[in-house]
């Protein structure tokens, strides 16, 4: 696997941390959330110790078990009897009653009421749709005769049936009514106010009535009553707030809410149940919903029987934490419970802007890590591209070093640059010995040749001597001995001496068709042995070269080719156009070159004779001439086999007609 690859799969395990940090934010959540399940029951528990063995405060108030309350929202806004709701908080939902048909035959009659507890004082707002309305007249006394609505209660130990009317927009009056609702029956003993108000499609009254009044019995019932004939004056159809038993309000204990209004906090809402699990007071107003009781009602009944409670539920879309505990008075009873709930939006919150930073911060720290290591092994790869690339052209096609110094860039401190420099070193020191190895054949040839001399004058002086034909033999082999060492030393020193002469030769234009034609003509007696057969040839074929090294080329080539050719074969030469290079081949029959050997035929010291025994030494040293010769000119030298024989082949670079 490449440095890049490994790299970038080394980076992916970075995406591990996102994970993880995921996973930990979410037990910090649940750390959080248990905190807070654990702040909210010591909460509870300390609201409870506060209101333990007052019973005072949490009396039950005989409110039946049904629905027919009557929700009076506590409030702490500022309150004024004009007769408008512009200072009504908007939260507090109305209680619709069912319309009905009025006097007239129309469909429109309709009331709503409203229903708010502030401090000791309970206000109600009425609005009626009534699309005639009729104002009480002062010269009538029936209380009947105008619409009007009808309050009943208990207060000052007996039924208190009072009606409101008005004569016109304004404060209302206030009347105390027979049984039948139609004659003021004295003076009015409970302190209610109310203000009456023209609305679109009909009228509102708002009343303010102290709490006090609601102290025998909470029961209230209202009626709206709708006369239509302002002549007539009848009464017509009765809008009523329920039963003729009234609805029960239900109601806070103002010095309870006193005391638990101080622990308001935001996001937090403590409320105060009774044993009869009615909110006495709540701490936050605006959360004074009465939906609380059912939701949470089997945590009330088990605070109620005397159990610690901590739960979560889901409402609105969010999880809310709820803490409930109950509250003891004398005899230790329970007398009443302690509700805490808090939601858990802002902890939720708190951990989505923690986890959207977290992993912003990983992304911004991963991607810089990533695009740092990329980074580096991008570096790190070309460098060490480069490095190959410069080891590389520091040699040449025959692996001779031609500049052992590499660039400055794969020089460095680090690993990679100190490993160019040992690279360098090693160059060099290569460089030194293949000079000392070039070197060598004339160092030898030079050093060999005098003792080689001497040795050939004391032989033949040994030969002029009288001496037997046993000794001859003797002296004949000492002979042959020496002319082959001195074949062998002036073919190395040949080569080497070439090598060092075509740097230095300057390149002519040649005619190929009349160089090989002359050769061939010229060399046909000197290869008897062998049919030399030219193929055709162009017209004309120039090349760049140096004509007698061509010729020492092919002399080389006939060389080789007539060692392998059987007698009496053909050697066939050929000279044929190619795309850019004139293609000058020698075909000769007989073995082909062994498989391995076609690569490195044309190398120093390489022959494929194995153990083929001859006069002359053979070192590996022509073709590897031939390919000095050939390459020096432009071209190139391959061999390869053929059907029966081997063809070796010579291209050499196209030039125009001088």
């Amino acid at each position: 696997m490449s440095l890049r690859r490994t790299l970038l799969w080394l980076c992916s395990g970075l995406l591990l941390l996102p994970f993880l940090g995921y996973h930990y934010l979410q037990d910090m959540q649940q750390f959080l959330l248990r905190g807070q399940e654990n702040a909210q029951q010591l909460t509870a528990q300390a609201v409870a110790t506060l209101l333990q063995q007052r019973d005072d405060l949490l009396a039950s108030s005989p409110l039946p078990a049904d629905e027919e309350a009557l929700y009076a929202w506590p409030t702490d806004q500022y309150m004024v009897l004009d007769g408008y709701d512009d200072d009504w908080d908007p939260r507090i939902r109305p209680i619709a009653i069912p319309p009905q048909r009025g006097a007239d035959g129309n469909a429109g009659f309709a009331m709503r009421i409203r229903l708010a507890q502030r401090g000791a004082t309970l206000w109600l707002m009425v609005q009626v749709d009534d699309p005639t309305r009729v104002f009480r007249h002062p010269a009538i006394a029936a209380l009947d005769s105008s619409d009007h609505l009808r309050l009943a209660l208990r207060y000052g130990g007996a039924a208190q049936r009072l009606v409101i009317a008005a004569e016109a927009i304004g404060l209302a009056e206030v009347y105390a009514a027979d049984r039948f609702w139609r004659h003021p029956v004295g003076p009015v003993k409970v302190p209610l106010q109310a203000n009456w108000q023209e609305r679109e499609g009909g009228y509102q009254v708002e009343i303010e009535l102290p709490l006090a009044a609601l102290a025998e019995d909470p029961r209230v019932w209202l009626a709206a009553v709708d006369v239509d004939n302002s002549v007539a004056r009848t009464p017509g159809a009765v809008l009523a707030s329920g039963s003729h038993r009234g609805r029960a309000v239900h109601l806070h204990a103002p010095e309870l809410q006193r005391l638990i209004a101080g622990l308001r906090q935001s996001g937090r809402h403590i409320r105060v149940l009774d044993r009869q699990a009615v909110v006495r007071a709540v701490s936050n107003f605006h959360s004074a919903t009465p939906g609380l009781e059912q939701r949470a009602s089997e945590s009330v009944h088990k605070a109620l029987a005397g159990s610690s409670v901590i739960d979560r539920y889901r409402s609105a879309g969010q999880e809310r934490i709820l803490a409930a505990e109950p509250i003891r008075g004398a005899g230790d009873a329970v007398i009443g419970v302690v509700l805490v709930e808090v939601a858990t939006r802002e902890i939720l919150d708190l951990q989505r802007t923690t986890l959207v930073k977290t992993a912003a911060l990983t992304a911004a720290v991963f991607g810089l890590i990533m695009l740092g290591l990329l980074w580096f092994g991008a570096r790190l790869t070309r460098r060490i591209r480069q490095l190959g690339s410069a080891t590389r052209k520091s040699l040449d096609e025959r692996g001779r070093v031609v500049s052992p110094l590499l660039p400055e860039a794969q020089r460095g401190s680090d690993e990679l640059g100190q490993l160019g420099t040992e690279i360098s070193t090693l160059l060099g020191r290569l460089q030194h010995y293949t000079s000392y190895l070039e070197r060598m054949p004339r160092a030898l040839r030079h050093e060999l040749s005098n003792p080689l001399n001497t040795i050939g004058t004391s032989l033949q002086m040994l030969r002029d001597s009288s001496l037997g034909d046993h000794e001859r033999r003797y002296i004949d082999s000492a002979e042959r001995g020496v002319e082959r060492l001195t074949l062998i030393l002036t073919a190395l020193a040949e080569a080497t001496s070439l090598e060092e002469a075509l740097q230095e030769e300057r390149l002519e234009p040649v005619e190929l068709s009349g160089l090989v034609r002359r050769y061939m003509l010229d060399h046909r007696d000197q290869y008897r042995r062998h049919r030399l057969v030219l193929g055709g040839l162009p017209q004309e074929a120039w090349t760049q070269a140096n004509p007698l090294r061509l010729e020492q080329a092919l002399d080389k080539l006939l060389d080789n080719a007539a060692d392998f050719a059987p007698a009496g074969s053909e050697v066939t030469l050929n000279l044929e156009p190619g795309a850019d290079s004139w293609q000058l081949s020698l075909f000769n029959q007989g073995a082909p070159i062994p498989e391995g050997l076609q690569s490195s035929l044309f190398e120093s010291l390489v022959t494929g004779r194995g153990g083929q025994a001859t006069d002359c030494p053979h070192l590996g040293m022509g073709l590897y001439v031939v390919r000095l010769i050939i390459e020096s000119a432009g071209g190139t030298v391959a061999a390869s086999n053929r059907d029966n024989g081997v063809a070796v082949a010579l291209a050499l670079p196209r030039i125009l007609s001088p």
